[in-house]
Order: C-alpha cells, then structure tokens, then sequence
C-alpha cells in the first residue's frame, strides 16, 4: 500500500503538465484536439512497440474488458481535455483546474458503492465538502471581464466528464485477473482511445470536416510537436511505471477507493502554486473558500 500512495502522488504531480499545456496551447493557437490526437497516437505507438517486447496475456476474455473499460476511458478523457481547455480560455485556471478535478468524487462513489470499499465518515465527510465546493461555483463573481456564465458552465461539465473517465480508468483494478495485464498494454489501450476521442467528438459536433485541415497544420507546427514531446516524457513514465501498479496495491490492501484523491491532492497543490506563482492570478475570498473546500474534500477522503 506504501508503494501505492507514492506512485499515485507523483502521478498526480505529472499531471500539472497536462493542466498547463490545456491552458496554455489555445493561447498559441494551437488547436487541442489535433494537439491531443498526435499525442495520444504517439503514445499508443510507443507502448505498441514496447508492449511487442512482452508476452500478451492468454485470457483474452480479461485482456477484452481491460481493453474495453481503457478505450473508452481515453475517448471520454479527450472531450474532457477539450472542455476543461475551453473553460480555461474563459476563467481563472487555477479555480478551474481544482474543480474539475474533483471529479473523483464520481470513482470514489463507484468504489463504495459497487465495490464495497471502506467508507468512513471522514470520507463522506470529505465527499460533502466537494459537493459544497461546487455549490459554490454558482456564487463566484468576477469582476475582471472573465466570462462568468461560460466558465463555470464548462467547469461544471468538465467535473462531470472528469469524473466518467476516473471511473472508467479505476474499473481495471477491479477486474479479476486484470493485474496480468502489463501496464505498458494498457497505456496503449487508453492511448488509442484518447486518439479516437478526436475525429468522433468532431463527428459528433458536426466539424468533421474540419478533422484533416486541423491535423495537417498540426503535424507542421513545430510548437505543437514541442507540447506532444514534452507531455510524452512525462506521461508515459508515469503509466508505464506508476498509474496502474498503483491502483492495483491500493485495490489490494482494500483502499482502491483513495486512489484518485491522492492524485488529485498532489496535482491540486501543484497546479495552484503554478496559477499564482506564474500566471499571477489573484483569487477573491469566495474562490479561496472554494479551493480550501476542494482541498479539505481531499484529504478527507485519503483518508
């Protein structure tokens, strides 16, 4: 269990990656499904070519739902990207980021729930001030010229797709037999669907169209090649190496349920000292009560 608190901590860490780079790629004019495509073919490549090296699972029926449950997780986690981007464009990033990433609360209730995990009173405790967080969100005013009605609009709804992809991610470590499935396979499962997330959200939206132009502009920018490296180094190490054998530990010591706090704490600390060491974004009273709630949420439910 020691091993599982700190992989998933440092995992949560790297994730300050994806945070900036969502908020900062729009900026640059950079479109982020087409940033996000390149990446996560690049990954689903690499962990191929890594994954040809080791013998696949004989169980093809446990390797099918671990492929299944990873696939869609990385399709929902594209259009979560997307979103979360848009609200970023629209709001302050740190209060945003924080928020959205409470959706953890949606695994953490699938784990007790369906799986049975422990819940102690400080977890619900933990679960109720999140929700109250979120309340919140409706409360918040600006007075900087921020969209107000689009960013908490789009942070709401990246908090719900946030927390359908924690949940999708988390359902592996509860598959009988699923820790035979090498991790580096499994990236490479999540890595395609992140992939597809792409040309079917375009689909889906009626920009079709517009998939080939995007991509082709981004295959020729050479900033946009500059992201995709920067967030390969760092992601592929950390599901490689820590994403999936640490939520395997915590599920086996019973304790799956506080998987995505621990990550989710790491990267909510992080990604605020970024937001106001480096972005200089200034927080009202209200926002600050939020965080502290957020933060307050997540401790509670490591517990």
């Amino acid at each position: 269990m020691f091993f599982g608190i700190i992989a998933l901590s440092l995992v949560g860490l790297s994730w300050l990656l994806w945070g900036i780079v969502m908020g900062r790629a729009p900026k640059d004019g950079v479109d982020v499904g087409s940033l996000l495509f390149l990446t996560a073919a690049t990954t689903f490549l690499i962990s191929v070519g890594a994954g040809l090296f080791q013998e696949l699972p004989a169980d093809l029926k446990t390797t099918g739902a671990v492929f299944l449950c990873l696939f869609a997780c990385g399709i929902v986690n594209n259009l979560q990207l997307v979103v979360l981007a848009k609200a970023m464009q629209m709001g302050p990033n740190g209060v945003i980021w924080s928020l959205t990433q409470s959706g953890f609360v949606i695994p953490f209730l699938m784990g007790v729930l369906i799986f049975h995990t422990d819940a102690s009173g400080i977890r619900w405790s933990g679960f109720l001030s999140i929700i109250l967080s979120l309340l919140l969100l409706g409360f918040a005013k600006e007075d900087n010229g921020q969209n107000q009605t689009g960013w908490r609009f789009f942070t709401f709804l990246a908090f719900i797709i946030t927390g359908v992809s924690q949940s999708l991610s988390n359902l592996p470590s509860y598959i009988p037999d699923a820790m035979a499935v090498s991790t580096i396979w499994k990236t490479a499962f999540f890595g395609l669907g992140l992939a597809a997330g792409t040309p079917i959200c375009r689909a889906c939206d009626g920009s079709w169209n517009t998939f080939l132009p995007k991509l082709r502009e981004a295959i020729l920018s050479r900033r946009v090649w500059y992201y995709c490296l920067l967030m390969q180094i760092f992601s592929l190490a950390a599901n490689w190496f820590l994403l999936y054998k640490g939520m395997d530990s915590l599920a086996a010591a019973g304790a799956g349920a506080i998987a995505y706090p621990l990550m989710v704490g790491a990267c909510l600390i992080g990604f605020e000292g970024y937001s106001i060491l480096i972005l200089r974004e200034k927080r009202s009273a209200l926002q600050l009560l939020m965080l502290v709630l957020c933060l307050l949420g997540v401790v509670a439910l490591a517990f």
